[in-house]
């Protein structure tokens, strides 16, 4: 995750696909997806490595709502 944190920050678009939510976590933003389409999306500020156990109920609680 690192690794791809540095290549965005220098410019380029990442696209990752997880069922991990610790993963989803450290991303700005969370597309949720159901049989393949779209269905809901979720911001979060910047990760600075500190906010991970809120981040991830974030995530958690969202996918919880969704039915995911």
């Amino acid at each position: 995750m690192d690794l791809f944190s540095e290549i965005n920050s220098e410019g380029t678009a990442i696209m990752l696909v997880t069922h991990d939510a610790k993963v989803a976590a450290r991303t700005e933003r969370i597309m949720f997806m159901r049989d393949g389409t779209i269905v809901s999306d979720l911001r979060l500020p910047k990760f600075n490595g500190t906010n991970m156990e809120d981040r991830v109920e974030k995530v958690t609680v969202k996918m919880r709502e969704l039915g995911i």
